[in-house]
């Protein structure tokens, strides 16, 4: 009885459970020319989680590195799946391009498209439009098909098709498809600039250089918050040696610890620079760094807090 009742009902995601990967963090340093990026690989499930278990970082195109955050983290390789292929193919048409002005010029035609190719603000434009895809076609599959329409033909003929009451209720209803799931994307320019952009699904991507910095996730505030106060005190801007950016984005994230949905066990701390060229923290090296900011970095509480506030209050 149980069993049968439960194959009628829809398969689960992960939203369903309040499925959530709860950090991170991207910061430039050294001039622009690098990209610390850091996340923990704790994932929650409402009222329990677990760590160690999601990598939330990916190389998608031309060196461009992708992280990922959000409830809806199903969706997220599907997103990248899809905007890899849109950059083959416009990698493949204009390569077939170049073919044809060699054919009709000469061998210099092929310089004159040379770069052209796909860069990372190509990867940013193509895994926002791949969340765009993404969107409609959850809108299509749990609200328009079984009225007999997609996105296009229920813009297109639904009000004629559809009673005012039917139309509104449908609207209302594609309203309420979100996903939940945002991305930071770091890429590099051919001189071996570093730049952040975020792809949110609901607005354009935006761009994060002139702040340098930038989280996604549950832990996100703590993060940024941690990164400001640095800011504030002149420790840390994109003319900030590799090591010192690392370092503020390893504090950042264990500080975001004091989230619940923040994982203290494994932390990925990776370096990114231009072509793809990537150094990684080992894990032995993170427990050090850990215990350097918990004796050192982590914030103090002052000596004779008692008396010296007892002073003060009256």
């Amino acid at each position: 009885m149980i069993s049968a009742l439960l194959s009628k009902l829809p398969a689960p995601m992960a939203a369903d459970w309040g499925f959530k990967v709860s950090v991170c963090i991207a910061v430039l340093c050294n001039s622009y020319k690098t990209i610390v990026s850091v996340s923990d690989y704790k994932v929650g499930f409402g009222d329990f989680s677990a760590d160690n278990l999601a990598q939330k970082r990916h190389q998608i195109w031309a060196g461009s590195q992708v992280l990922f955050a959000g409830n809806d983290v199903e969706h997220a390789m599907p997103i990248l799946e899809r905007a890899n292929h849109i950059l083959e193919t416009q990698t493949e048409d204009l390569l077939l391009k170049l073919k044809r002005e060699r054919e009709s010029k000469g061998p210099e035609g092929i310089l004159d498209g040379h770069h052209e190719l796909p860069s990372y603000i190509d990867v940013v434009d193509a895994i926002d439009k791949a969340y765009g895809e993404r969107l409609q076609s959850e809108i299509t599959k749990k609200v328009l098909r079984k009225r007999g329409f997609d996105v296009n033909t229920f813009r297109e003929t639904g009000k004629q098709k559809c009673t005012p009451s039917a139309y509104l209720a449908l609207l209302s209803r594609i309203d309420q498809i979100k996903i939940s799931l945002k991305f930071i994307v770091l890429g590099f320019t051919e001189n071996g600039e570093g730049h952040i952009y975020s792809v949110d699904g609901e607005s354009s991507p935006k761009c994060y250089d002139s702040i340098g910095m930038w989280a996604i996730g549950s832990g996100a505030h703590a993060a940024l918050s941690s990164l400001a106060f640095h800011v504030n005190r002149v420790s840390l801007n994109v003319y900030s040696s590799i090591e010192k950016a690392t370092y503020f984005a390893m504090a950042a994230k264990f500080m975001a610890e004091s989230s619940s949905e923040v994982g203290t066990g494994a932390t990925d701390v990776y370096i990114n620079q231009k072509e793809g060229k990537v150094l990684h923290v080992s894990t032995s090296s993170i427990a050090i760094i850990r215990d350097l900011w918990e004796r050192q970095g982590a914030p103090r509480v002052p000596e004779n807090l008692d008396k010296v506030m007892k002073d003060h209050i009256q």
